[in-house]
This record gives structure tokens, C-alpha cells and sequence, in this order.
């Protein structure tokens, strides 16, 4: 397999940063569909790059250490020779410490041995996010996805002509629009499919899945039943598995995405609307007295602090006192 010229090189980097035209699109994706192990060349890239995204500190010294360890790698993979090496890059971690996607482009191909594979296998991508953060990842359809902690999202080689994509655990979508092909996302219980909008889905182990729309419209189907559930910006729609039943709730869309935002701002809002997006941050359940979260007003910001320096803020703001008793957070007077 002959190295990608610089053209498609340019093309992906021009993709990647979100400066594409809808002609180079076409080119692009012309590409991908002409060989399917460049669909392979394209995943490693588009994590690389990615993961290089969600990380915000690093330095020469760690960068100089990364290469090192992949040269290392490739001369191991030269003896051994037990599989493709893209395979291996794809699931690497010490990758995250690059600098740059033009740098990281330019080391994967040319160090990468270019050799010819006979019989290539058409492999799932697999994003994940282990994390206790989020990651954003862009699909190969300009799609932008972000994972919460403990998520996995998984499509298929032929993404371009499916658009299909298995969630577990909690991700937002922002579908690209104007494509001719619906965008659908399935998890263990529902199927959602849409044109172009913004969502959130919550499909983690639980007895729960819910899904709530920010923007456009979506249709919803669960797994066994042939109702389907149209939905408009502000609607919410939870399924208890348990229990088999369905319920619509009218919300407002942020305090449900608030998980993906590095920095929350509080300026005098409401302890009740704090409590909410502090919920579906950390997935934790916190108990108030109604009266309590209508009257108390913080201002305050969140970023990285963990949920007991965030609770111990709202306490020293308000001189609210809280405590914990069967992983409940209990907020008193």
C-alpha cells in the first residue's frame, strides 16, 4: 500500500481542523472508499489527533519520550511482525503527549513501514473514554461526538455510506448537516435517527436510558416496539428498562449537557439549576429541600475541581451544610 499523498494528507489535516469545503469532502471520502486499509490510516490520525485535543499540558521533554518509544515499538513490530502496525498505533496511549496534528500526521506516515497487505480486514473503530473527563472526537462525516467517562462509541468501516453508530455509556452529538444519508445512533434499548442536530444519550448499565434534544429533530424507536417517538428541542425522553416504560418530559436541554463543558459559570443562578448540572456532571444523586434550592443563589465557577471541593464551595457560599448516606448527597439547613 502506497504511502498518501500529500493532497490527502492536506485533505484529512483540512478535515480535522474543521476547514473543509463540501468539494474537498467529496474528495476525501472518494479516498476513504477506494481502499479500505485507508480507512485505517484515517481512524489513527483522527484519535491522534483528538486525544493531542483533550490534552492541555505538555512539553518537549514528554514529546521527545513519545518518539521514542514509538521508534521502539516500530523496530519491535519489524521483528515480531504479528499484526499491522496501524493497529497497534490505533490503540496506543503514549501518543497523547504530542504537540501538534501536523507533527503527529507526519510521523505516522513516514515511520509507519509501508508494506503491502494482502488480505487487509476491515476492523469496527473503537472510541473510548476512560477517563473522569470527556473527549471529543470527530467522525469521519465532520459529526463531532463528545464521551463522558466510562463511554465507548464503535462504527463500523463503512461509516460513510451507514452512518451508524453503537453508544454505550453517555455521549452528545452535534450531526453534521446536509448529508443525504440519516444519522442513527443505537445502544443497548433505542434507536435514534436523525438528519442534523444536537443531542444528548445517556445509555450506561443502569435502569435508565434517557435522551434529550438541544436542537433540530430526532426519532426515536425502542428495541422491540414499534411506536415512534418524535422529538423537539427541550423534550426528553426517559426509558425505564425495569419497569418497561416511557415517559416525555419538557427540560431545558444544558442542564443535561453540562457534562461536556470544561467550565461551568454560576452568575447568581438558582441553587436548584447548580444542583441539576452538578448531577449530570458527576452522575451522582443529590437530595434537597425544594424550598432550600429555590431560595439559595451562588455565584460561582466549575472546572476541573472534584464534586467534594464543588460542595464544599456551595457549603462556605451558603452555609448550607451536606452529607452523604447511601451514595446519596444530602444538602440541609
Amino acid at each position: 500500500m502506497s504511502q498518501p499523498s500529500p493532497r490527502v494528507r492536506e485533505l484529512i489535516l483540512r478535515f480535522l481542523r474543521k476547514e473543509a469545503s463540501e468539494s474537498e469532502l467529496a474528495e476525501l471520502h472518494a479516498w476513504l472508499t477506494l481502499d479500505r486499509t485507508h480507512a485505517a490510516y484515517f481512524d489513527a490520525v483522527n484519535k491522534l489527533f483528538q486525544d493531542q485535543q483533550a490534552r492541555q499540558h505538555f512539553n518537549d521533554e514528554k514529546l521527545k519520550a513519545s518518539w521514542n518509544l514509538l521508534q521502539a515499538r516500530i523496530e519491535k513490530s519489524e521483528e515480531t511482525q504479528t499484526r499491522p502496525l496501524y493497529a497497534r498505533v490505533l490503540r496506543s496511549t503514549f501518543f497523547r503527549v504530542a504537540a501538534s496534528v501536523c507533527l503527529i500526521a507526519l510521523v505516522l506516515w513516514n515511520l509507519i513501514p509501508q508494506k503491502t497487505i494482502e488480505t487487509p480486514i476491515a476492523q469496527n473503530t473503537i472510541l473510548t473514554n476512560n477517563t473522569k473527563g470527556n473527549i471529543a472526537y470527530t467522525l469521519p462525516d465532520s459529526t463531532t461526538v463528545w464521551l463522558n467517562a466510562n463511554s465507548t462509541l464503535e462504527y463500523s468501516p463503512d461509516f460513510l455510506e451507514s452512518r451508524h453508530v453503537t453508544l454505550k455509556g453517555e455521549g452528545f452529538f452535534d450531526v453534521r448537516k446536509r448529508h443525504q444519508k440519516n444519522f442513527v445512533v443505537e445502544t443497548s434499548t433505542l434507536s435514534i435517527e436523525v438528519k442534523g442536530t444536537r443531542f444528548n444519550v445517556r445509555a450506561y448499565d443502569t435502569d435508565h436510558e434517557k435522551a434529550t434534544l438541544e436542537e433540530g429533530e430526532i426519532e426515536l424507536t425502542i428495541h422491540g416496539a414499534a411506536q415512534k417517538y418524535s422529538m423537539t428541542p427541550g423534550d426528553q425522553i426517559i426509558i425505564n428498562k425495569k419497569q418497561q416504560t416511557v415517559t416525555r418530559e419538557r427540560v431545558d436541554p444544558k442542564n443535561f449537557t453540562a457534562w461536556k463543558e470544561s467550565q461551568l459559570i454560576f452568575d447568581n443562578t438558582v441553587l436548584a439549576d447548580i444542583i441539576l448540572k452538578l448531577e449530570n456532571r458527576f452522575n451522582v444523586r443529590i437530595s434537597i429541600d425544594d424550598s432550600l434550592a429555590q431560595r439559595e443563589r451562588l455565584t460561582m465557577t466549575v472546572e476541573g475541581e472534584p464534586l467534594e471541593e464543588i460542595l464544599e464551595m456551595i457549603h462556605l457560599s451558603s452555609a448550607l451544610n451536606y452529607k452523604i448516606e447511601n451514595e446519596t448527597i444530602i444538602i440541609y439547613e
